[in-house]
């Protein structure tokens, strides 16, 4: 991989996770249901795997922040 762009691939990583994290925030302050919350997290983490799977592991590398942004408990509350 270029240099150049195996440096990037972190911060790209951390847009990736900025931007799902302000969707799902904007989602949570609209009072959207807990459950859409949910399926987002469990839809991130189907993608994660399906990227995983195509044997895509730097894109794989840079959506895993924004699925730990979203298991932040912090960022977003905890949906049982």
């Amino acid at each position: 991989m270029d240099q150049e762009i195996q440096e990037l691939e972190p911060q790209t990583g951390l847009v990736v996770a900025a931007l799902g994290a302000i969707f799902a925030k904007t989602l949570a302050e609209d009072d959207v249901p807990p459950m859409v919350l949910k399926s987002l997290r469990r839809k991130a983490a189907e993608m994660h795997q399906h990227l995983q799977a195509q044997s895509a592991e730097s894109a794989a590398r840079m959506l895993a922040p924004f699925l730990r942004a979203l298991d932040d408990p912090k960022l977003f509350p905890q949906v049982p």
